[in-house]
């Protein structure tokens, strides 16, 4: 049996992206996951985009006032269930299999940490960015060190990004 994968998803004004994010999240291979929308406290309609989605068993919706990524991310994980977690900007979309491959990838490895790549588009061209730099392999980060000092500073720039 597969084990859970909880994704969080932050949103705060990104009603542009909410249908592509959240269909590529649902429509994942890897069939055996709840994603956790947090809208925190858009302005838009972006709640409303979501809230379309809400007939899927998988998703939950938590509608917040805003607070900035690193305190969405910190209410997603209080309500995550999964064996493994997941984050996701509201902006963001995943290919159809990069659950399925970041699972395979912890579970032949025992890494306790796998990250993606993620493409960054343009207009007239994209890019494959890779935002980690290189972590020792033998490190204990625990809570709240993993956001304050690793995953969020000061303009937002995370050095963990798209991890299971």
């Amino acid at each position: 049996m597969q084990s859970l994968v909880s994704v969080i998803a932050s949103f705060y004004n990104q009603r542009r992206f909410v249908n592509q994010c959240v269909e590529s999240i649902l429509g994942q291979s890897y069939t055996n996951i709840e994603l956790i929308a947090i809208d925190d406290g858009s302005h838009d309609d972006t709640l409303k985009r979501l809230q379309r989605y809400g007939h899927d068993p998988r998703m939950r919706i938590v509608s917040k006032e805003n607070e900035g990524v690193a305190a969405a991310r910190r209410d997603g994980l209080a309500l995550a269930n999964g064996e493994f977690v997941m984050f996701v900007d509201g902006d963001d979309y995943l290919l159809p299999d990069a659950v399925q491959k970041l699972v395979e990838i912890k579970c032949a490895t025992g890494a306790e940490l796998v990250r993606g790549r993620a493409v960054r588009k343009f207009p007239f061209h994209s890019r494959k960015m890779d935002y980690m730099p290189e972590c020792p392999r033998e490190i204990l980060i625990t809570q709240p060190e993993l956001f304050d000092a690793y995953y969020v500073s000061f303009f937002g720039q995370n050095i963990l990004p798209v991890n299971i």
